[in-house]
């Protein structure tokens, strides 16, 4: 009996010696790693958000200096691993240097960083300007509203293509972007955002017709359309951007137009726009509302094509939207079929997560955002967030 008990006892100090070994390894600290992610020098001088990636399996904290109100975070704690964001103001004067000090445990890490000053091109309001040359645009891949490049941009069958324009007194201002498929003559999508800048209305409809500079070789494509029997209809609508004679301008950019019944381009879609456009100018749901739209150009999602140039008739058409709000997200998608659709529209009908579209799409929206923002926002479809859907 007393070598049963003795067994048993060695037995329990054993484990509790296992668990004790395993407790004290699990309690080590990951060694703490910090990431700004951004390409050349300096952060561009443009307003935009970059990624801050920490490392560690500790609780961490972020401080910055009072000092430095032209930049924030969308989150100064947390526990783990995680990727957030820093946004960063236009800045119009010298260029600037940042700091942000990350402490986990033990551990400390500093970021300096320092952001150019945006050099402005003054021009006379309404002076034609066809666009300011983005400088190292694949920069813009790492902001909020751009979708995850295909693999057809990895194999030089697709083009990213950021046009920059000026607002109505002539400061430097991103206009909207693009994933421009070479094989279909058809964009895969477009993304602009809205802010208090971009949702500013100084101008009219230009109908400035014209290839996109940038893609002269696919885009002179006004013979193509003539007597197709579709619309050139827009993808970043005209009224989405009246800031400025020049913005509005890019919108009639043959890069950014797609074959649309006019029943669909003059009907529900154009419906929408008008929607997201409102949505656009609410500075009470919005510090940002960021868009991604196009239309479907995978081989099962087309109707055809028109034209010499045989630009893809999308199946069906699409937005995913976002909307910002100090810390706060919320989100939702929609998907139409390329027909007439009866009147009265209920755009509820055709409102979906958008996890939901990525799934229908095969696009990747909004994945720089941190995933445990993304992964909340992206499975929401909540009608009330939206005024008068």
């Amino acid at each position: 009996m007393k070598k049963i008990i003795l067994g048993i006892s060695i037995l329990l100090i054993f484990l509790l010696l296992l668990n004790t070994c395993k407790i004290g390894l699990s309690s080590i600290s990951k060694k703490l790693d910090v990431e700004l992610v951004y390409k050349g020098e300096k952060l561009e001088g443009h307003a935009g958000e970059y990624l801050l990636r920490i490392s560690t399996n500790n609780s961490w904290r972020i401080e910055k200096p009072d000092i430095h109100p032209w930049y924030s975070l969308s989150s100064t704690q947390g526990k783990g691993t995680e990727t957030i964001v820093v946004i960063v103001e236009e800045n119009d004067g010298y260029d600037r240097s940042g700091r942000l000090t990350i402490y986990a445990g033990q551990e400390k890490k500093i970021i300096e960083f320092t952001q150019a000053e945006l050099v402005e091109k003054t021009v006379a309001v309404g002076e034609k300007l066809h666009e300011l040359p983005p400088s190292n645009h694949l920069d813009d891949t790492v902001r909020i509203e751009m979708p995850r490049l295909s693999e057809s941009f990895a194999d030089n069958k697709a083009a990213f293509v950021v046009h920059y324009t000026v607002d109505n007194v002539g400061d430097s201002t991103r206009n909207y972007s693009m994933e421009y498929n070479f094989a279909s003559n058809h964009t895969r999508w477009v993304a602009l955002t809205f802010y208090d800048k971009t949702s500013e209305r100084h101008t009219k409809r230009t109908n400035a017709w014209s290839p996109d500079p940038y893609l002269l070789s696919y885009t002179n494509n006004a013979m193509d359309y003539r007597g197709s029997g579709y619309d050139r209809g827009h993808l970043v609508a005209s009224a989405d951007r009246l800031f400025s004679i020049p913005a509005n301008e890019q919108t009639f950019y043959y890069s950014n137009t797609s074959p649309q019944m006019h029943s669909f381009n003059g009907g529900i879609w154009a419906s929408l726009e008008r929607k997201v456009q409102g949505w656009g100018e609410l500075s009470a749901i919005r510090d940002t509302l960021y868009v991604v739209k196009g239309g479907t150009i995978k081989d099962n999602q087309v109707m055809g094509t028109i034209g010499e140039s045989k630009i893809v008739i999308p199946k069906y058409y699409f937005m995913a939207l976002l909307a910002k709000k100090g810390a706060a997200y919320k989100s939702i998608a929609f998907w139409f079929e390329h027909r007439a659709h009866p009147q009265p529209y209920s755009l509820t009908d055709y409102a979906l997560s958008v996890e939901e579209l990525e799934e229908l799409t095969g696009i990747d929206f909004f994945h720089n955002l941190p995933d445990s923002i993304e992964q909340v926002f992206e499975k929401q479809l909540i009608i009330e967030d939206w005024p008068d859907l």
